[in-house]
């Protein structure tokens, strides 16, 4: 073997360990978490939160029940009155690392989690690594050369794999491939701008937007402003990059069709979000005192709506970035670019208008500023290019990079609403005046670039693990996946409720656990029309990624055939007895059934369900049963209970709580706790949290009549809704969500009644709230009941795809179905294709004539095939243009050696 031979091969050597320490230094830090604060699998607590405790919890579940099912159709009819499986694997399910899952199956659900988002985690900086050893920007100007080059690099890698964006999101696991992709994505920016190949960035972008389509638009965002960032040559140079990262992101987004197409149908058809710009409650700036902090060591993770920064980097990161704005010996265009662009990604995630267009003209659910990380990166990418030329930092440039570190640390310590822990600004304060002290001596030649580089990169290195280690553990439950919902005490129960095929079932216990549930979703690839029909009609969801079956009526009972609902919430549905009860849940069977759908008339073809829950309601019955009960149309099934209808204590004259009148004698009077309310409407408020338990708004009355009670409560948080009747709890819901209908039972004459909604504005946030008493009359559905018992559609199973049922319909009309509406679905009549309606605001009927007929619905995946058939064409695609590139190159060879 030659000379030459054996210093690659040493190269390669040295390669693999590197990639190897960057690695399993990062794995064995999850791993001293895990066994730190006993979590599974070595103890009780759990290492799962937020999303991946419930929501991948649930989509990891329902991918084994369905590989291991055999069955390959694109519906399972089990869950959420049939959801499409194929749309909710594009945005959860397509990782490769989901193998795991299924190698392990579903007993071991949680540890299959736990693994596959620490894998991720511990890859994110082995790809870092790859992009700080290839990135070509610095070129060969850097002094830094062999092992302190290398200490560099896996300093700036680990600062990428340990950022804070990684340690508080690292648990929406389908974003990490992403993550672990931008830096490999990076590098093959740098190789398709220089024309050293277009294959990788090809390749590396399509699979961002197949492994999750929504995390790329964020990679897409990265692509865009680092093709600004590296681009050299001025304006002309520029577009003609960009005109080629273009071309080939189209190829990539060609490719990526089978995903794309169907994805973006879906989305197009999204329910009506009720958490808008305008609803949020928030400032138009952020809390800057707050964001400061964020990019100090051992600051608490924070998860919500928006300005939950998470920045960390490291302090030496920070104010490396810094020395590096001021550093001369780089070109300032160059440094301006990356000021410019630092400078739009702050104020993005300070600045509400422009965080709202960063998330694609949106508000997110949860966890804002999803961008961040792309603010991570540019800011570690800027601390490596200075830690490249430190020996060139001016003592001037040492003291302005102090000054700011003191500005900084005054700012951070002016936040008013929530100081941190005094670790965190005593951490800060002693790294940065070691780093000023570091940075000062080496502008005066007393230590040498290679001390000042080796005594920065070990500090960084020794933070991150140490603030990883320190926050993460806040991140834990207290409880297991399955102990936090009781499953074992339920599970049995809930299995043995039958109901065949002629009905459904759902359990909610605590978290909407969904693979027990036949009737409730979520999921961010949702049917739209379920959640707009839920909505509409009063039944539970939260915003428009969820709905949940509680808060029926007798006739939405009658509308959805739920026989049995297993819930620990209380009496909160009407049309519904309880069966069993104990201290976990309670078992709650329908009154009535009217099986997958029945009979109405032509009529309710023109509902469309666009007024008020109760209004929604009562024309359902007045246009589809008013020929048969003409009451119908003149009486309201539904009605407001006006806020005069009671009796006015003394504590209202006394002037301790506020009420509205007409006429003066009777009043509704209302109460607030634990928040400051400002009434905008009769029954509407905008309300602030003020404490750590939850704001919550009583409205109290002394019912003047018999009534059965529904309270409709709606909130921009999360909120919940307890009826009290002489002091005795009534109903109470316990699942968190937007909006729903209450039942509030029976009340008497003479009754005191309070309801008490609650909100989840946390201290400091703003949101809305609107509450709405209603009366539910009884007689007139007891006259329109045997209507729709009269003709209803029997269920004769379901089969891949379809569900078949038949009906015998007494003259023309509307048969409604049990089933929301879906572009995926075709109706077919005695074997004929019919034109499926749409009701109302998401259910779905069809025209039947008078007679017998057989009935079949089948599903299929709006756009799938259709994507196929454009990513097949894309792959094809691809393969040409890599012939006709490798026939150019060989041709360029010819000619140059010909030459």
């Amino acid at each position: 073997m030659s000379s030459i031979d054996n210093i690659k091969e040493k190269k390669n050597r040295c390669s693999i360990l590197l990639y190897l320490s960057v690695f399993i230094v990062t794995l064995l830090i999850y791993i001293a978490v895990l066994v730190r604060e006993k979590a599974y699998p070595f103890g009780t607590a759990c290492f799962l939160h937020e999303d991946a405790y419930v929501q991948y919890n649930t989509m990891i579940r329902t991918l084994i029940e369905y590989v291991h099912s055999g069955d390959l159709s694109s519906i399972m009819w089990n869950h959420g009155m049939g959801i499409d499986i194929y749309l909710n694997m594009l945005y959860y399910l397509l990782s490769p690392f989901n193998v795991i899952a299924l190698i392990l199956g579903s007993k071991y659900v949680e540890l299959s989690l736990v693994i596959i988002i620490i894998l991720k985690c511990s890859i994110i900086p082995v790809s870092a690594l790859y992009f700080f050893r290839h990135t070509t920007i610095v070129g060969n100007t850097s002094s830094l050369q062999g092992w302190m080059a290398r200490l560099v690099e896996m300093s700036c890698a680990m600062a990428y794999g340990l950022c804070g964006y990684v340690i508080a999101y690292g648990q929406n696991m389908i974003w990490l491939d992403a993550i672990i992709l931008m830096p490999l994505i990076a590098i093959a920016i740098e190789r398709l701008i220089s024309g050293l190949g277009w294959r990788m960035y090809v390749v590396l972008l399509a699979l961002a937007m197949m492994v999750n389509f929504y995390y790329s638009i964020y990679v897409c965002m990265f692509a865009v402003i680092y093709l600004i960032l590296v681009s050299t040559g001025g304006i002309k140079r520029l577009f003609r990059n960009a005109v080629k990262t273009l071309i080939f992101s189209i190829v990539s987004a060609v490719i990526a069709a089978c995903v794309l197409l169907p994805a973006l149908l879906c989305i197009m058809k999204a329910g009506d979000s009720y958490v808008g710009l305008e609803q949020i409650g928030l400032s138009q700036w952020g809390n800057l005192p707050g964001y400061v902090v964020s990019f100090f060591p051992f600051k608490q993770i924070t998860e919500g709506y928006l300005f939950n920064n998470n920045n960390y980097i490291g302090v030496i990161a920070l104010l490396l970035v810094i020395a590096f704005v001021c550093n001369k010996s780089y070109d300032k265009v160059f440094r301006i670019k990356y000021v410019v662009i630092t400078f739009i990604l702050i104020l993005g995630s300070n600045w509400l208008q422009l965080n709202y267009i960063l998330h694609g003209f949106t508000v997110t659910h949860g966890m804002g500023n999803r961008f961040a990380v792309i603010l991570l990166f540019i800011m570690v990418y800027m601390a490596y290019m200075e830690f490249m030329r430190l020996e060139n930092i001016r003592l001037c440039d040492s003291i302005i990079t102090g000054i700011i570190a003191i500005a900084l640390l005054a700012v951070s310590v002016t936040d008013k609403e929530k100081l941190q822990v005094p670790v965190c600004y005593a951490a800060y304060m002693i790294i940065s005046v070691v780093v000023i002290i570091v940075l000062v001596l080496l502008a005066r030649k007393s230590i040498t670039g290679r001390v000042s580089v080796g005594i920065l990169s070990v500090l960084w290195c020794l933070e991150l693990i140490a603030n990883a280690v320190y926050v993460m553990p806040a991140t834990a439950n207290d409880e297991g996946i399955t102990d936090s919902i009781a499953l074992s005490s339920w599970e049995d129960a809930y299995n043995s409720l039958e109901n065949d095929d002629d009905s459904r079932k759902t359990a909610l216990i605590y978290y909407n656990y969904t693979p027990d549930s036949e009737v409730n979703w979520y999921s961010s690839m949702i049917n739209g029309y379920s959640v707009n029909a839920f909505a509409s009609m009063g039944l539970a969801h939260y915003d428009n990624v969820e709905y949940v079956y509680d808060g029926t009526t007798p006739l939405t009972a009658l509308m959805y055939n739920v026989r049995y609902v297993l819930t620990n919430a209380r009496n909160s549905n009407g049309g519904y007895h309880m069966v069993t009860q104990n201290d976990v849940y309670s078992v709650y069977e329908a009154d009535d059934l009217a099986g997958m759908g029945f009979m109405a008339d032509s009529s309710l073809a023109q509902w469309k369900g666009e007024g008020t829950v109760a209004e929604n309601q009562s024309d359902f019955i007045s246009l589809g049963f008013g020929e048969e009960v003409p009451e119908a149309r003149s009486e309201r099934l539904m009605s407001a209970l006006p806020w005069c209808s009671v009796k006015m204590k003394v504590s209202e004259q006394m002037g301790i709580l506020t009420c509205y009148s007409v006429p003066y004698e009777t009043y509704i009077w209302e109460s607030y706790n634990n928040g400051e309310f400002e009434k905008t409407g009769i029954g509407q408020y905008i309300y602030k949290g003020m404490t750590v338990y939850p704001p919550n708004v009583h409205l109290n009355f002394v019912a003047d009549s018999d009534m059965e009670l529904y309270t409709y409560s709606m909130d921009t948080r999360d909120q919940v809704v307890m009826t009290f009747a002489d002091e005795n709890l009534n109903s109470e819901t316990t699942y968190y969500n937007t909006s729903q209908l209450v039942y509030g039972g029976h009340i008497q004459r003479g009754q005191q009644v309070k309801v008490a909604a609650f909100g989840g504005a946390s201290v400091g946030e703003t949101a809305e709230k609107k509450v709405q008493l209603y009366t539910w009359n009884s007689e007139l559905f007891d006259k329109v009941k045997p209507y729709i018992f009269d003709e209803t559609l029997i269920s004769d199973g379901y089969s891949g795809n379809t569900f078949c049922g038949h009906i015998t319909a007494k003259k023309d009309g509307v048969l409604y179905l049990a089933f929301p509406y879906s572009d995926g679905y075709t109706v077919y009549v005695d074997g004929q294709k019919a034109e499926k309606l749409l009701l109302g605001k998401g259910n779905m009927g069809v025209e039947l004539t008078e007679g017998y007929h057989d009935i079949k619905l089948e599903y299929r995946t709006p756009g799938l095939m259709s994507g196929a058939a454009v990513s097949l064409a894309g792959i094809v695609m691809f393969i040409l243009l890599c012939v006709m590139t490798k026939r150019r190159n060989m041709s360029d060879s010819v000619m140059v050696k010909n030459s």
